[in-house]
């Protein structure tokens, strides 16, 4: 012990004998550690979520599916909800859920609270227990069954004061009491109030495709062979309701790629790979120092031997200092993870359940960190294993001296030159990505998005629909009166405010088929939209008319559709006066066409326009609803504004998620935005460790061999010579490094080509730029080493030897 202690002595002692090299080594660990273990601890809680219950292997999503729509996962009916519950065979618990808003009431202002309709046994599908109270039962979803719900346990927390009493009480939602029966304990994924689906009343209903549907395998039971009995009980009930079901099928799915899809563990698998790079490139920057340094203590080592110390002795010194050395990196370490999880967690609120982002893994930083102190040890521990090789005569000769350290200085070059190939593949990557995101940054929206605010306002069932056509009427004519707006409408959603879960409508048009095949049908994504839209929108007229204050119950149905649904079904002529309806409306109803309007891109802005049919708010009533305004100044100065206008109309009635257009699009990018800022992070860190890399060597070889420059010198070398001398040492391995990685960076661009947009794989631009960047960085690294050698005095060199 008292060796040892002297060893951890003696290594502190190297590390303030050379405190450029120590501060280098542990800056280096603290940045590759701590940024590795937050990612890995990040993408490990991403990962979790396809196994959120024990069995998840054995979960499926069912979907509905439309044959005729690019889209393969659809919302289901409750109809086919029911049929398929009734007929599965090899799915069993079958549960279903509908997102609902509700009002809640009571005391003070109503509050507008997040919930879920949900039918029995969706709590028991994921295996949770109510921590108080009980869940629901088949009675408690008949019709005309007393009004109950579960509460989650943060709503319990923040709506309900963590009342300890609360089961069988009662709260008031949309105005309606309801007895509360269960609190629910924590859990991420149920953050609000659930109540029960009540599928009574929808057991016809086979066009209001809203419900999302989950089911188990029964044991022994594959998902292939779940597919295909789900794909022939959609193609029976294509036969018996040909009005509804004429086109579609099921889609039967993993769960765990519901959470996290494909897409989703490509771009976190290429942000681990790129972490795991840039460590493997900091460990590589730690082999050169510390072979640098073996090189120099050289002499030491003789001196060591001369005096009796063997080659273990040596080699354990050698150990405490690189265990110092990560002892101290590692603990730099948890600040740099701490920082990166942060940012993580700021801009990554992840909505899937069952995930925390914020946590930092403890195992992960001990894996991580016991990979870097292997690869700092066998770094340290090489100089020590050539020192077995030293003759004690030439080394005590060369103890004080400097020496050239050949076989090192090529283990030097080629670990420069890996790390000049995998910057470059990282600087690939990278590339690729800004530039496909700045592509999708400059896609034209189809509107104009600034100077516009938005407000969500959801009626209680009770208001009926004509009543609720009113009531937005009225509220928009409110928001038009306020000082400073220039225009206000409404419409049942907006761009880029969420809708890849919304139902498409299947779409008949009159008097003609749809020109697809026979197992197709015309479609359309539905907006309802209030007279006045368009134009507040700026959303550009092609043909026809907008909506109008005429366009009433009472008045001729219309309907204005996008330039993508006149093309796909109109090609080549004006679609005006064309009659069609949706496929769920009664037969007797046909909307003729009286406007085209260019299209709009949506939440997936780097996929083609999809058709959308507008329909008048006064012709088809909603009880949820947008209302937007278009202003003259800022539109945030206005939220309070529009909330006062709307709270004199009817203080009953919240507005919610309050914002500018122009903050819903940059949501919507806002994730892709920041990961890839931190990519292109990792790809700067890597580039300047690659830099300090080529400096190193480049450094060791002018102070190795000074004396051979210096000789050359006083024969005559000129300074291009010295110059030619020292940067082809620097050059060649990022020339080497180059060749490497462009080969292996147009290999990773091809596995993610998904991903682009507006780019190719091999993108002149993005190579031309990584090659050029590369080089200057070598450049500017070898600069300083070049003019030392330069200043070096000859006299002064040869009189030292």
């Amino acid at each position: 012990m008292n060796d040892l202690f002297s060893d951890v002595r003696m290594g502190f002692r190297q590390l303030r004998r050379a405190p450029s090299v120590a501060a280098a080594a542990v800056l280096t660990l603290a940045l590759g550690i701590g940024s590795t273990t937050a990612v890995f601890s990040f993408v490990a809680g991403v990962m979790s979520v396809s196994r959120p219950v024990d069995d998840m292997e054995r979960r499926v999503a069912l979907w509905s599916h439309n044959r005729g729509e690019s889209e393969t996962k659809r919302a289901v009916s409750p109809a086919d909800f029911l049929d398929w519950h009734r007929r599965a065979t090899s799915v069993d618990q079958i549960v279903a859920t509908r997102r609902r808003f509700f009002n809640l009431s009571g005391s003070g202002l109503p509050v507008r609270v997040s919930g879920s309709e949900v039918s029995p046994g969706y709590v028991e599908f994921f295996q949770i227990r109510p921590a108080a109270g009980r869940s629901f039962n088949d009675d408690d979803a008949r019709r005309g069954a007393p009004r109950v719900a579960i509460a989650s346990e943060r709503f319990w927390r923040t709506q309900l004061a963590s009342n300890p009493n609360l089961v069988g009480q009662t709260i008031r939602l949309d105005g309606e009491p309801v007895t509360v029966v269960g609190v629910l304990p924590p859990r991420p994924d149920f953050d609000g109030i659930l109540v029960p689906l009540s599928l009574e009343t929808l057991a016809t209903d086979r066009a209001d495709r809203s419900l999302f549907v989950w089911g188990r395998l029964k044991p022994g039971i594959s998902i292939g062979q779940a597919r295909g009995e789900m794909e022939a009980i959609g193609r029976a009930l294509e036969t018996e309701y040909p009005a509804t079901n004429r086109g579609w099928t099921i889609n039967t799915q993993p769960l765990r790629d519901e959470f996290i899809g494909p897409q989703a563990r490509l771009a976190f698998g290429l942000l681990l790979a790129m972490a795991v790079t840039v460590l493997v490139i900091g460990c590589f920057n730690i082999a050169n120092l510390l072979l640098a340094r073996g090189v120099a203590r050289r002499g030491e080592f003789a001196v060591r031997k001369a005096l009796g110390a063997g080659s273990w002795r040596i080699a354990r010194q050698l150990l405490m200092e690189c265990g110092v050395i990560v002892l101290v990196g590692a603990a730099a370490s948890l600040f740099v993870a701490r920082w990166v999880i942060a940012l993580f967690d700021s801009n990554f609120p992840l909505e899937s359940p069952w995930v925390d982002g914020s946590v930092l893994s403890l195992r992960m930083l001990g894996v991580t960190a016991a990979g870097a102190l292997l690869a700092t040890v066998v770094a340290g521990l090489l100089p020590a294993l050539t020192s077995r090789r030293i003759n004690l005569v030439e080394g005590l000769h060369e103890a004080g001296r400097n020496v050239s350290g050949g076989s090192q200085r090529r283990i030097a070059r080629v670990l420069v030159g890996a790390q000049v190939a995998l910057a470059v593949v990282l600087l690939i990557v990278a590339g690729l990505l800004a530039r496909t995101m700045n592509a999708l940054q400059r896609l034209e929206p189809g509107f104009d998005v600034t100077h516009l605010l938005s407000a969500r306002v959801a009626l209680p069932a009770t208001v009926s629909e004509e009543a609720a056509a009113r009531w937005f009427a009225e509220a928009i004519e409110r928001g038009r009166a306020i000082p400073g707006v220039t225009g206000a409408a409404g419409a049942s959603r907006l761009p880029f405010a969420g809708s890849r879960f919304n139902p498409n409508r299947s779409l008949l048009i009159e008097g003609r088929a749809t020109g697809l095949r026979p197992d197709e049908g015309a479609f359309a994504i539905d907006y309802v939209v209030s007279p006045g839209y368009f134009a507040t929108m700026k959303l550009p007229l092609k043909e026809g008319r907008e909506f109008s204050p005429g366009d009433d119950a009472g008045a001729p149905f219309v309907a204005v559709i996008s330039e993508t649904l006149a093309r796909r079904y109109w090609a080549g002529r004006s679609p005006l006066g064309v009659r069609l309806r949706q496929g769920d409306e009664p037969q007797g109803i046909w909307r003729t066409v009286v406007g085209v309007v260019g299209d709009v891109r949506n939440d997936d802005a780097d996929q083609p326009p999809l058709p959308y049919l507008y329909l008048p708010l006064a012709q088809h009533p909603q009880r949820a609803f947008s209302i937007v305004v278009r202003t003259t100044g800022r539109p945030e100065a206005l939220a309070d504004t529009l909330r006062r206008a709307i709270a004199a109309y009817d203080p009953q009635q919240p507005l919610f998620d309050v914002q500018s257009m122009e903050a819903i699009l940059d949501a919507d990018l806002r994730q892709s935005v920041v990961l890839i800022e931190i990519l292109n992070g990792f790809a700067a860190v890597a580039l300047g460790l690659a830099g300090l890399g080529i400096w190193g060597v480049v450094s060791q070889l002018v102070a190795q061999r000074s004396k051979e420059i210096g000789v050359r010198m006083a024969l005559g070398a000129t300074a291009a010579q010295v110059t030619g001398l020292v940067a082809r040492v620097g050059l060649l391995p990022v020339a080497i490094g180059l060749i490497f990685g462009l080969g292996a960076g147009l290999v990773m661009a091809r596995l993610f080509r998904s991903v682009l947009f507006g780019v190719t794989p091999a993108d002149p631009l993005t190579l031309i730029a990584t090659c050029g960047l590369m080089l200057t960085i070598a450049v500017c690294a070898i600069a300083s080493p070049v003019r030392r050698a330069l200043r070096l005095d000859p006299v002064q060199v040869l009189r030292s030897e």
